[in-house]
């Protein structure tokens, strides 16, 4: 009897354990009708976008993503995950590798571990998906770099809307993704000290498009390389003194991410109303403690400004002319 109500219980708990894992793994509700996102634009959203760990060897880290349905269609949504590598293409910083595996020291796809893979989501509701980070024991030390993709079909009339079934009447609607960037800490084996891996990164360049401008806008461009073996997290700051060195703009940026053996582009526009002269401008990439520093110089001489001088000119030289004319033939 006491071997009956042992196994009663662990089945009990087994079937508890069954449907309150599923039960977490992921809920559904409406959209926040206060917050901006929940306002009808006939698209979906994923948030977080972003998912940034420093993490050990072994960890497990569960983490909540939320997919709203803004849309008037049901949808039926998929997740799946992807390897992503840094470039050097400025125009295209991030490559996502779809079935190709990047290499061990940056792969992190088979990582990301969501709780449910295929869901329904109706209009005006969400789904609040649990995923797991499932770090192995063998990781190597240094950035790893993955998406988490939500791919997302409309149900018709034409079907049932099942992704597996490709003849059930679904179309295609988006595929949104949130990033995760991973920073594995070294580990010793033997005294089991872990030590987080540091970013290191350069300013490649940082220029404006001309040297002079006839007009008051001003664009910047500031190019950063990553170096190290992680990536790098950056927060810059672009001060714009005259001639006299006075401050008179400042421009700031923060949390823009450069993944290594790559290079990426921020670009920054000053404007103001009333420009005249030489301007130094001094650019501050801070990171990880540290501060690498770029600077620049740029000429704005306002087109109203050049005609306005040009026509002063000309009006003293007739002037002068007109009196020389007149001493050399009175009247």
């Amino acid at each position: 009897m006491q071997v009956m109500h042992k196994i009663s219980v662990a089945l009990i708990a087994a079937i508890y354990s069954l449907f309150g894992g599923i039960a977490h793994a992921i809920t559904i509700d409406s959209l926040d009708s206060s917050s901006t996102n929940a306002a009808p634009a006939g698209d979906v959203i994923i948030s977080p976008l972003r998912w940034v760990e420093t993490v050990s060897p072994g960890d497990r880290i569960t983490r909540a993503f939320q997919i709203g349905n803004r849309t008037s269609n049901p949808m039926i949504f998929e997740l799946s995950t992807e390897d992503m590598v840094g470039t050097r293409d400025l125009e295209d910083p991030v490559r996502f590798l779809g079935a190709q595996r990047a290499p061990t020291q940056t792969t992190a796809r088979d990582w990301l571990i969501p709780e449910v893979r295929e869901f329904r989501v109706d209009p005006g509701k969400r789904a609040v998906v649990s995923v797991v980070l499932q770090v192995p024991r063998d990781a190597k030390p240094g950035g790893h770099y993955a998406a988490l993709f939500a791919s997302g079909q409309a149900i018709t009339d034409k079907g049932t809307g099942s992704i597996s079934d490709p003849a059930s009447g679904v179309d295609i609607r988006t595929r949104l993704g949130v990033l995760l960037l991973a920073n594995v800490r070294a580990s010793d084996n033997d005294t089991g000290f872990t030590d987080t891996i540091q970013p290191s990164g350069r300013i490649v360049s940082f220029s404006s498009s001309r040297r002079v401008y006839s007009d008051t806008t001003i664009p910047l461009s500031i190019v950063v390389e990553n170096t190290g073996q992680t990536h790098l997290t950056a927060n810059t700051t672009v001060t714009i003194t005259n001639l006299s060195g006075k401050i008179v703009g400042r421009m700031q940026s923060s949390d823009w991410h450069v993944l290594p053996d790559s290079v990426r582009e921020k670009r920054f526009t000053w404007s103001r109303s009333v420009l005249f002269g030489k301007y130094y401008a001094v650019a501050e990439v801070a990171f990880a403690g540290k501060i690498i520093t770029a600077s620049t110089t740029f000429w704005v001489i306002p087109m109203n400004i050049v005609v306005a001088v040009i026509i002063a000119i000309a009006l003293f030289w007739f002037m002068w002319w007109l009196r020389q004319w007149r001493a050399k033939y009175p009247t």
